[in-house]
């Protein structure tokens, strides 16, 4: 397990002494947010918050950013946190594998608060975790001032997982990796341990070789993070109980989201669309597996998610933005969804009061409420 472990001798370092601490790094500079909006734009958006100095580097030290593949990203980082904010990003439908060689990140996912990091004491230490997520879920990275961090983050988005099964087995296997949302540490063995450390040591040089080397190396490490996984949550393949989804032609799902961020009805979409409630529900359970009004109410509280953390938006305001005439009636939708209130998910995420230790037991995984 996991437990809260913060360098306090960095974490309340002088500048001067943070400086010293980012010469570690081959070619340390100052990164702005900017530097970091390839990876935001590739996952969903970021909202930093509480920031001291919008003009002043949020971190000193390296940091590299690959898209490897359309739903498959990487980056790295060997840095000296240079403001105390939190950053709040969507995630899509994933699994996020973490490799911290050196420091501590808190992060809030889900509602709940976390906690990883390397041991401090054991020099060949890496703390791995793992996060699964199996909708569009907000997270929330928070950060201190003078901490450092040294880590290696692996996203593979759903789909694309989905693209590649080659057997109804394989996306059984997918299907039961993804029935619950999941945040767990598991100890990799020391080829995978290896593969990351290559992959964070290699030129950060963005070029043709550089790109394909690091291509290779990822969907290497990618593949043994999920066998790893695979095994340590003893997933089975077994046979598929759900309707079989066929998303490949996803023009009726792209017509009814033009409508999420309104208060218009079901009734009110499917007059839009040119059909019937029953008619709209039927193809769309037909086409999907899971029937519109479902879809719709599930898109729309991950949207209010959005609307609550990134844009502040009131409650009512909220409510209203998302089809809901009564504040009354969103509020208890979202608490039946989310496990907590709206008010109680926006404060989850804006402090942490008492972290939650990451488990390595498969059978007291954290899920989401």
């Amino acid at each position: 397990m996991i437990q809260r472990q913060l360098n306090s001798n960095t974490a309340n370092a002088t500048p001067c002494q943070r400086q010293e601490a980012a010469s570690d790094c081959v070619c340390p500079k100052k990164i702005y947010l900017e530097d970091i909006q390839p990876l935001n734009a590739a996952l969903g958006f970021a909202v930093p918050q509480t920031i001291t100095n919008d003009q002043s580097p949020l971190m000193v030290g390296e940091y590299c950013h690959f898209t490897l593949q359309k739903g498959l990203t990487m980056h790295t980082s060997h840095v000296v946190e240079e403001q105390t904010t939190h950053t709040s990003i969507e995630l899509p439908p994933g699994i996020s594998f973490n490799f911290v060689f050196d420091g501590c990140i808190d992060f809030c996912f889900s509602g709940q608060q976390y906690t990883i990091g390397s041991d401090p004491g054991n020099d060949n230490a890496v703390s791995c975790s793992v996060i699964i997520n199996n909708s569009r879920e907000m997270l929330t990275r928070h950060t201190k001032c003078g901490m450092r961090i040294h880590k290696l983050n692996l996203f593979v988005e759903r789909d694309w997982l989905m693209q590649r099964c080659q057997s109804e087995s394989d996306r059984a296997t997918m299907d039961n990796l993804f029935r619950d949302q999941q945040v767990f540490t598991w100890l990799p063995d020391n080829n995978t341990q290896v593969k990351a450390g290559s992959l964070v040591r290699l030129p950060t040089s963005n070029n043709f070789l550089t790109q394909l080397t690091v291509e290779h190396l990822a969907i290497e490490l990618l593949s043994d993070c999920l066998q790893g996984s695979l095994k340590h949550l003893q997933v089975t393949q077994s046979p598929r109980t759900t309707t079989k989804r066929t998303f490949e032609d996803t023009s009726l799902i792209k017509k009814l989201e033009q409508y999420l961020d309104t208060d218009y009805s079901l009734r009110d979409i499917a007059s839009k669309l040119g059909f019937s409630s029953s008619s709209l529900q039927r193809k769309f359970k037909d086409r999907y597996g899971v029937t519109a009004f479902s879809y719709l109410k599930l898109r729309r509280l991950e949207l209010a998610k959005q609307l609550l953390i990134s844009d502040k938006l009131s409650v009512n305001e909220v409510a209203y933005r998302t089809g809901y005439r009564h504040a009354s009636n969103f509020i208890n939708a979202f608490r039946t969804a989310v496990g907590m209130t709206p008010a109680n998910y926006v404060k989850s995420h804006n402090q942490i009061s008492s972290n939650k230790p990451i488990s390595s037991d498969p059978d007291n995984k954290s899920k989401s409420p």
